[in-house]
């Protein structure tokens, strides 16, 4: 080989290295690059993940707050709703009440008689309750009419709160001899069935027809004198009789004359049988009241009382209401115990 081909061969040689070297560096540059960008790109994509979470926990918070205003605004129309509704439930309570006291009254004092067998209530219409029935014919002492329904207020078992419609009372006496009317039991009629009354309509019965015997017993004489005479009669079966106030007859006229139990109640109303019997108006007085009882009635013009426990009588008001004694024509003292 001749040396210029050497010298070409070398070079040729060279310029083969040459070439690699420079691949070789722009390879390794490249990887370099692709290295750098892969870096950042990772580094920027680990950048990215957080703030990622970030505002996923912060949408995840405002979700919550969003939900709880929510709930907050669902509890306070709840709230608002449970106020509206103790609000309407405490006008309407408040408007029961009012129509409770709406009712007003004007004072009565007069005898009147069941024109039928009727119910007797706790208020002055058909929505009170039934405490009891008063038989065809029973006369009654009303104390006042409800202004607003007509109904009246009776004496009655001393129960102050005792109403019966003004339809069945009557200031005329009816025919006792005729059955009452009524067959059934009607909130419009407010009347009830004889047979569900029998058993007090016959007491009635029974206490009117010694009353009747009574006042048929007592003839001539002054009106205090024939008055006098009845509340003596009647004190005679109180005398006879035991004084109490456990046995259910013991205030009415029936106890007296029948069963043989009284109390201050029950000989008033057995005496005032006795003077309806007789002609006689009169009142029940202190009715209702845990206090003494007689009746006011008017004789010989004048005003007077009868006390049918103390068998007394006498013109003027009663000495017994404040709580004093009574000295009676034969120097006998009578004082409420």
């Amino acid at each position: 080989m001749k040396i210029k081909d050497i010298h070409v061969a070398i070079a040729a040689a060279l310029l083969c290295v040459a070439l690699a070297l420079t691949a070789c560096g722009q390879s390794a540059e490249s990887g370099v690059i692709n290295e750098t960008e892969t870096e950042i790109n990772a580094e920027a994509s680990s950048e990215a993940v957080p703030e990622t979470e970030e505002e996923a926990e912060a949408e995840t918070v405002e979700a919550s707050l969003t939900q709880a205003d929510a709930e907050s605004t669902d509890d306070a129309d709840i709230s608002a709703e449970a106020d509206t509704t103790e609000a309407a439930s405490a006008d309407t309570e408040l408007a029961a009440t009012k129509t409770d006291s709406e009712y007003t009254y004007a004072d009565v004092s007069a005898t009147m008689y069941a024109t039928d067998t009727v119910n007797i209530r706790t208020s002055p219409t058909t929505d009170g309750d039934i405490s009891g029935t008063l038989p065809y014919g029973t006369s009654v002492t009303v104390t006042a009419r409800c202004n607003e329904t007509g109904w009246y207020r009776i004496d009655y078992n001393d129960d102050a709160e005792s109403y019966v419609s003004d339809k069945y009372l009557s200031d005329t006496q009816p025919d006792t001899t005729t059955a009452a009317s009524s067959e059934t039991d009607t909130s419009d009629t407010d009347t009830v069935t004889q047979s569900s009354a029998s058993a007090e309509s016959d007491k009635d019965a029974q206490a009117r027809a010694v009353a009747q015997q009574i006042a048929d017993s007592i003839t001539g004489g002054t009106d205090l004198e024939k008055v006098r005479k009845a509340a003596q009669i009647v004190a005679l079966y109180c005398a006879n009789a035991t004084y109490t106030s456990s046995d259910s007859d013991y205030k009415t006229a029936y106890g007296v004359f029948c069963k043989g139990v009284y109390t201050c109640a029950g000989s008033t109303r057995a005496l005032g049988l006795v003077l309806e019997c007789m002609g006689y108006s009169w009142e029940h007085v202190n009715a209702n009241q845990y206090s003494h009882q007689w009746c006011k009635v008017t004789m010989d013009g004048q005003i007077g009382w009868a006390d049918g426990m103390g068998g007394i009588a006498d013109y003027g008001e009663c000495p017994f209401a404040y709580g004093g004694s009574y000295t009676d024509s034969n120097g006998v003292t009578y004082a409420v115990q």
